[in-house]
């Protein structure tokens, strides 16, 4: 994503407006809560028909190009992965990810779906729009120490979101509120239609009140 202007620092109350707009879309809010009602109903992930109808779920409303739902279904189910524990381990969005068979497939920006959907307080999500966020601030702010392809390992796209969390001084916002940030502000950087003015008027309102977050911290540095 290349930009023709300088990008600006979004302040706390900017990247709020951002996820109230996120939620007030009624696809959105919609898909969701019906996420939210399928996540519930099958909290485990030792059947196999209950995995398989998140996977489908997921899959088809995130877009996430998986053909082979059915193989990725028995995956986890085989793994079983455990979400209820109170510390989970990183580890499981690379078990989830990588997928053998016939042939190996990886299947990073699921994974990290599928867990976030499970334990939304201790996983990121990966997408297009967060990495090509991630990267073009910390190629204008410096914020963190690391490149491009890092993102998609998983560990190091986490702390990337933890310092530009930090550094934009938005460390209350949960992570599922900042990939809901992270989403409504990439749509409207990248906003091409002139007759949809909902959250170009956003980030106009963003250039005008951008500021630099009066508490910064070593870039990579491990939150507290």
């Amino acid at each position: 994503m290349k930009h023709s202007e300088p990008l600006h620092l979004p302040s706390p109350q900017i990247a709020k407006t951002y996820i109230s707009s996120f939620e007030a879309d009624r696809r959105n809010r919609v898909t969701e809560r019906a996420l939210d009602l399928l996540l519930k109903a099958f909290p485990s992930n030792s059947e196999l028909e209950h995995v398989l109808l998140k996977v489908v779920a997921l899959n088809r409303l995130y877009g996430t190009n998986i053909y082979d739902v059915f193989g990725t279904a028995s995956h986890i189910a085989s793994l079983n992965p455990d979400f209820d524990r109170l510390e989970v381990d990183d580890d499981l969005v690379e078990q989830i990810a990588w997928r053998t068979g016939g042939h190996n497939r990886r299947e990073y920006s699921f994974a990290t779906k599928y867990c976030s959907w499970h334990r939304p307080d201790a996983f990121v999500i990966y997408d297009r729009r967060v990495d090509e966020l991630l990267c073009d601030y910390q190629q204008q702010f410096q914020f963190g120490t690391f490149c491009k392809e890092e993102l998609k390992n998983y560990p190091s796209l986490k702390r990337a979101v933890e310092n530009f969390r930090r550094y934009l001084g938005l460390d209350e916002l949960t992570f599922k509120e900042m990939d809901k940030f992270l989403w409504s502000y990439w749509e409207d950087l990248n906003r091409t239609n002139p007759r949809v003015k909902g959250r170009t008027r956003l980030h106009q309102r963003a250039r005008r009140e951008h500021t630099r977050p009066t508490s910064q911290h070593p870039p990579d540095q491990p939150p507290n």
